[in-house]
């Protein structure tokens, strides 16, 4: 998690805290009303629109009783931007106000972890729908559990140490804070580019191929979407990632803590992501069965689309069965 928004110069920092102002760059620099606040109030109508896009499409699944929450997680994600944008145009007009900055920042940093997860989760519904012998081991279960509590307990670990690192000027206590920080960024990282490998592997892995559709229109175009989303995804955070370890003092920032870099691989990138997903209406395309638990259960719900993919699958009676694709 990037460190707050600094000031623009070196200050005593014991005139200001706690919590005290931060002596090292932060993404984005010091917002400023004359650039940021036009930037954040046009970002926060493209996001009030994309919250709006998968709430309309919630509300008329569940109407329909086609229960597929990730639509609601997308809009809980957008408010997550829309309010740390909201707290980044207070920040311009009281730049003097550290504990604006904390809150702002905090939500900048963690409502990515939604998408991450969310990505993740369709390349394991790939990989069980491509190969069912492999993507239903146990094990393989197992790990991506424990991937989602990896991402889960970082989140913890990298908002308490990055609000600690507020309230303490004892140089090993701040190293120790920032330690803590690029722990988590790297391991956001890696699960952020983790779903490239497995749908790759899912792809191209001839193994016993017995492969299950799911949802609606066909598997390469799943393919193609969770690989564009997580290659957006992968580029973000391996750039927040490796501005954390590339560290500068306050008066001499780096190129990629300018505001262009900030607003392009944050909040921009985050915006395809979400409306790809919404328009290419993942809620039908990676929509499973309630309970899909074992290799056989993607088939269940197939019955409800009347463009699956064109693939040649094995029932659950071994019985040959071929659907045929018209998209």
């Amino acid at each position: 998690m990037a460190a707050v928004v600094p000031v623009e110069y070196p200050q005593p920092v014991y005139d200001y805290g706690p919590p005290y102002v931060p002596q090292v760059a932060a993404l984005g620099l010091v917002p400023t009303i004359s650039i940021d606040v036009p930037v954040c109030i046009i970002l926060i109508i493209l996001f009030v629109a994309a919250a709006g896009i998968n709430l309309f499409i919630l509300v008329r699944n569940l109407g329909c009783s086609h229960k597929f929450l990730f639509s609601g997680v997308l809009v809980g994600f957008c408010l997550t931007r829309i309010i740390a944008l909201s707290l980044r145009i207070a920040s311009a007009t009281q730049p003097w106000n550290v504990r604006l900055n904390i809150a702002g920042s905090i939500f900048a940093s963690a409502g990515i972890v939604l998408l991450y997860a969310i990505t993740l989760i369709f390349a394991h519904r790939l990989l069980c729908g491509l190969h069912p012998n492999i993507g239903w081991i146990p094990a393989v279960v197992y790990f991506f559990y424990f991937c989602y509590f990896l991402l889960l307990v970082s989140l913890i670990c990298a908002i308490s140490a990055f609000i600690a690192s507020f309230y303490t000027l004892v140089p090993k206590e701040l190293h120790d804070c920032h330690l803590v920080q690029l722990f988590a960024s790297t391991v956001f990282a890696i699960i952020a580019l983790l779903p490239i490998p497995i749908v790759l592997f899912a792809a191209f892995y001839p193994g016993l191929r017995c492969p299950e559709p799911f949802g609606y229109g066909s598997l390469t175009a799943k393919i193609v979407i969770v690989l564009t989303a997580a290659t957006l995804l992968a580029i973000g955070a391996v750039y927040i990632c490796a501005a954390n370890y590339a560290v500068r003092p306050v008066w001499f920032p780096g190129w990629w803590h300018y505001k262009v870099c900030y607003y392009i691989f944050l909040y921009a990138l985050e915006l395809v992501v979400v409306l790809l997903y919404a328009f290419s209406r993942f809620d039908l395309r990676f929509h499973i069965p309630d309970g899909a638990c074992k290799a056989g259960d993607f088939i269940k719900g197939q019955h409800a689309y009347k463009r699956v993919s064109g693939l040649t699958f094995r029932a659950s009676l071994d019985e040959r069965i071929t659907v045929h694709v018209d998209d």
